[in-house]
């Protein structure tokens, strides 16, 4: 995957397993090419603010409580 790193001057090492990069295979044949478009509802503005303010207060929170675990 290409990649240019950002951080000018850096000199130091990365340590092993430090993810730098997602990547989510999708087959293009997978999703309607023309999306409908909606407003998002209270319940989803709800949640969006609550997984915002716990992933602040929290590390790993996606890691650790979102994210599917390895098989």
């Amino acid at each position: 995957m290409p990649a240019i790193w950002h951080t000018p001057n850096f000199d130091g090492q990365l340590l092993s397993g430090t993810p730098l990069v997602t990547a989510i295979p999708i087959k293009r044949n997978s999703f309607d090419s023309y999306p409908k478009i909606r407003k998002m509802s209270d319940k989803e503005f709800k949640d969006i603010d609550r997984m915002s303010k716990i992933q602040k207060m929290r590390n790993s929170y996606y890691s650790n409580e979102l994210r599917e675990p390895r098989k």
